[in-house]
């Protein structure tokens, strides 16, 4: 918000976190799964991408079996 001031150091960052699994059992594009899975696992992590103080993050997340 212009004009209102604002320390980085004194404010909560809540970032959502998604978790991607895989699920139980067979399936013919099992391959496919896990090269989303293995990308997903290697993407960036946007509390480094924004350069958020680490000790100022709350992580909210949830778990999703594909």
């Amino acid at each position: 918000i212009p004009g209102v001031p604002l320390d980085p150091l004194r404010v909560s960052y809540f970032l959502g976190r998604r978790s991607i699994v895989a699920a139980r059992g067979r399936s013919p594009k099992r391959i496919l799964v896990r090269i989303f899975l293995a990308l997903a696992r290697n993407s960036a992590d946007p509390s480094e991408v924004f350069a958020i103080p680490p000790g100022r993050v709350v992580e909210m997340g949830v778990q999703t079996a594909i």
